[in-house]
């Protein structure tokens, strides 16, 4: 049975499984590394050093392997911050980026709507997935800038990043703080008649701290296709707020809010 536990205190996923050839696996599953963003702190005057973001985010990765000895990383998309182009920024830092991290790991990127032409950055030791997203076991792994196939009526849980979810309550002592998202859903309202039952949604919050940093003020509300249609159709049968401590702060009251 394929496990997936949020690792404490992380922005971060242990994805646990057995493969056709009965080999246990461990995967890291991250989202939303946004490298890049740091230019918009640049330009607002904020110095910032791009490649110490990107070491950062490496070293962090690397203490998590030595305390869960994971085979490699599913990383849920937008690796990049820019949209249409790659900025100078990108060329320089996220190839060395993946090249580090692909030394002695598997690598997957399941593109998001930030990561056109990601191609281009991309060595050869890491795999680009379709950005309908990687199916493992019973899970579906996705960004969450789309609207998952039909054909996936088997899955009994989806894992996604893009909205980047934050707590906005200027009253509370988790302002600003980044959250995992947990929803029970009607599997029929995504994948059709043919699904039956309830299906479970997590969402990752996003993994680049400073890119959160960055962010956090800022009350946008969701634009995942996804979790619009759930809510058009009224779908949503329960849901739960943690911060990344595991501490319950809200359900399904509170989530309507995010988005």
């Amino acid at each position: 049975m394929t496990k997936a536990t949020p690792i404490n205190s992380h922005a971060a996923l242990l994805l646990e499984y057995v493969d056709k050839d009965g080999e246990k696996k461990n995967f890291l599953v991250i989202s939303d590394l946004h490298l890049g963003s740091e230019t918009e702190l640049i330009k607002k005057g904020i110095n910032i050093d791009s490649r110490g973001v990107s070491r950062d985010l490496l070293r962090e990765i690397e203490e998590l392997k030595e305390l869960h000895s994971f085979n490699g990383v599913i990383i849920l998309g937008d690796l990049k911050s820019s949209i249409l182009h790659i900025t100078k920024n990108e060329w320089e830092t996220i190839p060395i980026f993946l090249k580090e991290l692909s030394l002695d790991m598997d690598i997957f990127l399941i593109p998001g709507n930030h990561d056109v032409n990601i191609n281009l950055l991309v060595p050869e030791s890491v795999m680009i997935c379709k950005s309908s997203g990687l199916v493992i076991d019973d899970i579906l792994l996705i960004h969450g800038h789309t609207i998952p196939e039909k054909t996936h009526f088997y899955i009994n849980k989806i894992i996604m990043g893009h909205i980047h979810p934050i707590f906005i309550n200027s009253n509370s002592v988790v302002h600003g703080k980044r959250l995992w998202i947990y929803l029970k859903v009607k599997k029929e309202s995504i994948f059709g008649l043919k699904a039956r039952g309830i299906i479970e949604i997590i969402i990752i919050p996003t993994f680049n701290k400073y890119f959160y940093s960055l962010r956090y003020h800022k009350e946008s509300k969701s634009i995942s296709p996804l979790i619009r249609q759930l809510i058009k159709n009224d779908a949503i049968i329960s849901g739960l707020l943690f911060t990344l401590e595991g501490s319950l702060i809200g359900e399904i009251q509170e989530i309507q809010n995010l988005f």
